[in-house]
Formats: C-alpha cells, sequence, structure tokens
C-alpha cells in the first residue's frame, strides 16, 4: 500500500515510564501512532472501547499558530467531556492543559489510575489522541492524595524527557518550542507558598 510502517518494541516489565523516539519523519507531515499490548489495542480502565491510534503531525506548523489552553478543568462530569468535545472540534495546533488537571483524588478509594482515567484519559480521549498535548503542575496535583510511590501522578501521567527531573520541588513547569517560538507554563504556586529553586528565581526575574 505504500505505507511505512515503523515497529518499536517496549518493555514495560522493566521500566513502566518510556520515552519513545521516533526518527526519520518528514517536517509538516501528518502521521498515525498505536501501543499494542499482545498485539491488540489496550481499552481503557473504567472505559468501553479500546484507545486506537493517535494522530499528529510534525513541525513547522503553518502561521499563524492556534492552540488551545485549559486549568483547574477535570472532576470527570459532564461540563468535563463537553470542554474536551468542543477542544477537539476547534482547528488547532497543540493544546495546553495549565495545570490541577485531576480533583478529588481520594476519590475511588484513592486509587489514582481511576481517577485519572475516569477524570482526564476517558473525557479527554480524543483530545489526546488528534492533538499534541504539554501539561503543566499545578498545586492540586502535588497534594498528599495524588502520590504514587512517593510522587505525583502527573508526573507518571505526563513525565518529562529528562527524567531526572522528575520529582518534588523541581519539576514544576514545562517548556517546548514550536516553529522556534519556545512557550512555558509554569505552577505560579512557587511564588508563594512553595519551596524555590535556583531555576524558579531566575523564571520569576
Amino acid at each position: 500500500s505504500g505505507i511505512e510502517v515503523q515497529r518499536i518494541d517496549i518493555n514495560a516489565t522493566q521500566q513502566l515510564r518510556q520515552l519513545v523516539t521516533i526518527e526519520n519523519l518528514d517536517k509538516s507531515t501528518s502521521y498515525q501512532a498505536e501501543i499494542l499490548v499482545g498485539g491488540q489495542s489496550p481499552s481503557l480502565l473504567g472505559q468501553e472501547g479500546v484507545w486506537g491510534p493517535i494522530s499528529f503531525r510534525t513541525q513547522p506548523y503553518e502561521w499563524p499558530i492556534r492552540f488551545a489552553t485549559l486549568g483547574d478543568s477535570v472532576f470527570g462530569d459532564s461540563v468535563t467531556w463537553q470542554l474536551a468535545e468542543h477542544i477537539v472540534q476547534q482547528d488547532i495546533d497543540f493544546f495546553i492543559h495549565l495545570g490541577d488537571v485531576v480533583y478529588h483524588s481520594y476519590e475511588y478509594e484513592n486509587d489514582l489510575w481511576l481517577n485519572w482515567a475516569l477524570k482526564y484519559y476517558g473525557p479527554f480521549r480524543e483530545v489526546l489522541r488528534q492533538i499534541p498535548h504539554y501539561v503543566a503542575v499545578g498545586n492540586h496535583d502535588r497534594e498528599g492524595t495524588t502520590l504514587l510511590d512517593g510522587q505525583s501522578f502527573i508526573y507518571w501521567a505526563f513525565p518529562p524527557y529528562n527524567l531526572d527531573e522528575a520529582f518534588e520541588e523541581r519539576r514544576q513547569w514545562s517548556s517546548f518550542v514550536v516553529n522556534d517560538v519556545q512557550f512555558l507554563s509554569l505552577n505560579s504556586q512557587v511564588f508563594y507558598t512553595e519551596p524555590r529553586t535556583g531555576r524558579t528565581k531566575s523564571m520569576a526575574r
């Protein structure tokens, strides 16, 4: 059919968080990628149906750049689903979540995987599947009920490229470049009640 397929094997039994690099992609081109478990597309915890492939387009994007932002969004209620549906219907290049991704993590007996599946991955399924996704860390993303193995769950859901920075008091910002424009999302709570690192202080200046 003329479609080139790359296969990248991942051993999740040895490393839960994976950074997968897909090489030799053309500029300004649309692609699809899919994670298979045992040759099948996995279903989402607590949800019906399989996850299926994700779509993405390589940079550079056409000018003007179009993106959507949203924060303090996710309770998993009908409004959450409506917001996600509205976002995916827009002609945008990427999406930025500004933090406080999942509230009330103590629900569902503090099962963090289930909280995120029902309140974020479920409602935002199509956004995640169709639009590049960048996430900032909010102060509520670091509450005691969000901890998994001593680390806030958001670092498991959206690990940074440099895993050495994926722990408390350091990785409270995200930075990425689109069409040679640098975007920076920062947990502004660090300016008030959180301990500051040297890097955070330099950002404040």
